[in-house]
């Protein structure tokens, strides 16, 4: 195969390999073409695997009930899962501060996990959704850093309004039996009707 340019590539299988050829002129003696291969085959394997596994986290991600999410050192979203939260979509999300997501006076404890600089493990916030109502949410996140710089966070968080509600109501249905076993104890152990009605 003859060369029609200096440093002329060409992509050719060989033995099932991909090989990167560069085929430049040789003016020595005697004249021709010098060859030089270079197996390709494992930088490829090696690409197809990282978009492989790249498509995998994006499934996963659109696929989870939870809320996956990143922020810079500055404490802006620059992630979100791809569904979105809160009742925003997920580039409403991105570049927004998370900070201005944080229903005032609602954090517990004194990590900002939107900032951590330590791990984060189910902590509990509330968070003002997109049609200024609150939902209540359990954020796990984890500090990132860059050259022993801290340059912002990952994490997740759950939703767990909804299991809020079912307990707060739990507990006012408990309240009632109480106090109806209360009245109807009192009315048992009464002996005297006019009394049993006060």
């Amino acid at each position: 195969m003859a060369a029609t340019g200096i440093g002329e590539r060409i992509d050719t299988l060989l033995d099932d390999h991909t090989y990167d050829v560069m085929l430049p002129p040789w003016d020595g003696e005697p004249a021709g073409v010098l060859a030089f291969a270079r197996d390709v085959e494992a930088d490829r394997s090696l690409r197809r695997a990282l978009i492989e596994s790249r498509q995998r986290y994006k499934d996963f991600a659109a696929c989870a009930s939870d809320v996956l999410w990143e922020t810079d050192a500055d404490g802006r979203f620059t992630f979100v899962s791809p569904g979105g939260a809160l009742g925003f979509a997920a580039n409403e999300l991105v570049g927004r501060p998370a900070d201005g997501l944080c229903v005032p006076g609602s954090r517990r404890a004194l990590t900002d996990p939107f900032r951590a600089e330590v791990p984060v493990a189910d902590q509990a916030m509330s968070l003002i959704t997109a049609a200024d109502g609150r939902a209540e949410v359990l954020i796990s996140a984890l500090p990132v850093f860059a050259d022993g710089v801290l340059a912002g966070a990952r994490g997740v968080w759950r939703d767990v309004t909804a299991d809020h509600a079912r307990e707060a109501e739990l507990v006012g249905l408990r309240r009632r039996e109480h106090a109806i076993a209360q009245i109807v104890g009192a009315m048992r152990d009464e002996a005297d009707v006019g009394a049993m009605l006060t």
